[in-house]
């Protein structure tokens, strides 16, 4: 199944709503998502579906549609499919964001336990969402 841009926009607006607002303090830069593919030349099938920027000026996050969609064809993906990976994704770099705000590696080590996967809610535990919700409540007393 392929998503048009703006509905794979639509599912990802959705996604950042469901995140607490105190995690995006500093990503100046905002959530970029582009009409890009972008492929490793040296391996066959296999596509940077975000990333995460950060440099002297700004912090932010670039998410690529068009490797979405390389992958939804190639894994067949159904509407379920597409939130999950853009989920997954969206929650792997605005961990990195996370850990560059903290100035760590390992955000986990700072904050009560909670390693990056629960945290970004990568894990199949269903308080994903609570447990970033409770970091980010620790994070305003110690971060900012």
């Amino acid at each position: 199944m392929q998503l048009t841009f703006d509905q794979t926009a639509e599912l990802l607006d959705e996604i950042a709503e469901s995140f607490p607002p105190p995690l995006f303090g500093k990503l100046n830069g905002g959530v970029n998502f582009l009409d890009e593919v972008r492929s490793n030349p040296e391996f066959e099938d296999v596509y940077t579906m975000g990333e995460y920027c950060c440099n002297n000026l700004r912090r932010y996050i670039n998410l690529y549609y068009g490797s979405f969609c390389a992958m939804a064809r190639i894994e067949d993906w159904n509407l379920d499919d597409w939130r999950k990976n853009l989920r997954r994704t969206f929650s792997h770099e605005l961990t990195h964001h996370m850990e560059s705000r903290a100035g760590a590696a390992d955000c986990g080590k700072l904050f009560g336990g909670f390693g990056c996967e629960r945290f970004a809610g990568l894990c199949p535990c269903e308080n994903s969402a609570a447990a970033a919700s409770e970091l980010s409540g620790r994070m305003q007393k110690r971060v900012l």
